[in-house]
């Protein structure tokens, strides 16, 4: 099974971010738009295929999830507040709409059926927050950690054992911060050894280092109120 990462950001039609995750919740699925001209719901990929490329030059995105995501894969996704959920998927690709997506412009139709479980902030894994900064639409965790982990997550949240996993694989701590988690956590280990970080030293221009440290034995202050 995968473990992928989508985000509901619409680029096409009116509706906005908020509307279109909402429906997304409400009908239980996830997805990414290039909506066809006759709306017609199909679970044959040829029929919306064949309809679709005469209006659209690049159809990759569906493409992939025709491709790669099936029934008991998990997939992050998170609305426009920052709610992380963790959704496994119950079907493969199918191109759906509905007269409530039609009315309100919704551009989301090229769906896989799934069912939600929202996560707490901390409950995710650095490696899966930092996986929603590229701005593709979706893409595969590819991490055994965050892969394992994600099972565990499930686990626990449905409360029944759905998925297999390898605790082992998870077992580090790292894993579980996301960048400045992992910084901060830097900086304390730092001060406990002896040193003084300088955070003002990290400028646009210094790309080689995040900051500068004075090592404590060795760092002379100097009186600079001139007295």
């Amino acid at each position: 099974m995968y473990v992928f990462r989508i985000h509901i950001r619409p680029q096409g039609g009116t509706a906005d971010m908020r509307t279109t995750f909402s429906y997304c919740l409400r009908n239980g699925f996830l997805g990414v738009g290039w909506r066809s001209s006759s709306q017609r719901n199909t679970k044959i990929w040829d029929e919306y295929f064949n309809e679709a490329s005469e209006i659209y030059n690049n159809l990759q995105v569906c493409k992939y999830i025709k491709r790669w995501v099936s029934d008991g894969d998990l997939v992050w996704t998170r609305d426009t507040e920052g709610q992380y959920y963790l959704a496994r998927v119950t079907s493969g690709w199918e191109y759906w709409t509905s007269p409530e997506a039609q009315e309100e412009d919704i551009d989301v139709a090229n769906i896989f059926r799934c069912v939600f479980k929202s996560v707490n902030i901390d409950a995710v894994p650095g490696k899966v927050v930092a996986c929603f900064r590229p701005a593709k639409a979706i893409q595969e965790i590819a991490d055994n950690k965050a892969r394992e982990y994600s099972k565990h997550l499930w686990n626990k949240l449905a409360n029944e054992t759905v998925y297999q996993i390898d605790k082992t694989a998870y077992s580090d701590i790292f894993m579980m911060l996301d960048d400045e988690e992992t910084e901060d956590l830097l900086f304390l280990y730092l001060q406990s050894q002896g040193w003084y970080v300088l955070p003002n030293s990290r400028k646009g221009d210094t790309m080689s280092f995040e900051y500068l440290g004075a090592c404590r034995e060795t760092f002379r202050f100097f009186d600079v109120s001139g007295t």
